[in-house]
């Protein structure tokens, strides 16, 4: 009788020392995944640019091209860290006034939260000889973002509705999530004026 006594009780100590680990342990990973998913944002960029009048050359980082045509601006941007939002997320390309036979063109991206990445192309006036001015066009900023991650559009090269991609305060596009769902892509337009002989 004392044996099956002494049973239980080894059970029963057995059993609350079973709970108490559980209990412990599965409040440490819940706390790792929160803490995990409270994580900093990190921003990735990458620029391209293609001709509008001629494709031939694609989207590329380093375009050769002429007086008198438009250049068309991809810009790719990425918050890699799942689990993370980025906030306030914000563009900027720094489009050159002077003249050139070469721009380069760098795009800085950055978030309240997150640090700057930037990436860049360069723009080569190869006609005519003595280059150009490179001006960004007005009103031509578009954004495509799923912005919730559902696979579906929320913008479809959607108009920005300002310019402030090429202001010191960069375009506001606001907060992304890390995921590559969370992608957004802005696109916009700059004209090349050929140098006068």
């Amino acid at each position: 009788m004392n044996q099956i006594k002494l049973l239980e009780k080894i059970w029963k100590s057995a059993g609350a020392v079973l709970l108490t680990l559980v209990l412990t342990f599965g409040g440490l990973f819940a706390n790792l995944s929160t803490a995990d998913a409270a994580g900093t944002p990190n921003m990735t960029v990458r620029t391209l640019a293609s001709e509008v009048e001629d494709q031939s050359q694609g989207w590329t980082s380093s375009l050769n091209t002429q007086g008198g045509r438009t250049v068309k601006f991809y810009v790719e941007i990425h918050n890699t860290v799942v689990g993370t939002s980025a906030e306030n997320v914000r563009v900027k390309a720094n489009i050159p006034s002077n003249t050139s036979t070469s721009h380069s063109i760098p795009v800085t991206v950055w978030a309240d939260n997150a640090g700057q990445a930037s990436s860049g192309v360069t723009v080569n006036v190869v006609n005519p000889a003595a280059g150009g001015k490179i001006s960004y066009i007005p009103g031509t900023t578009r954004v495509t973002w799923d912005s919730n991650g559902d696979h579906i559009l929320d913008y479809n090269m959607t108009p920005a509705g300002n310019d402030d991609i090429v202001t010191s305060n960069g375009f506001r596009i606001g907060d992304q999530s890390g995921c590559n769902d969370f992608i957004i892509q802005v696109n916009f337009l700059a004209k090349i004026t050929a140098v006068e002989p």
